[in-house]
């Protein structure tokens, strides 16, 4: 994430699930821009980590423009 210009607004912590919301763990990073963060993504290195726990982890991935 730092090596991309990304930081960590959300990392854990205490949170009160709501409105059906299923996953137990909250994760927000933000990134210099929209397109940084699709590269991110979409690059190899991601990609590759993603391979390793995509059979042993549920997760809702989602990139937002403007917050």
């Amino acid at each position: 994430v730092k090596q991309y210009g990304g930081k960590f607004l959300v990392r854990g912590g205490n949170q009160i699930r709501k409105e059906n919301a299923k996953l137990e763990r909250t994760v927000l990073v933000e990134f210099p821009s929209y397109e940084i963060a699709q590269s991110v993504y979409d690059g190899a290195e991601y990609q590759n980590a993603m391979q390793h726990i995509k059979n042993c982890s549920l997760r809702d991935f989602v990139i937002s423009e403007g917050l």
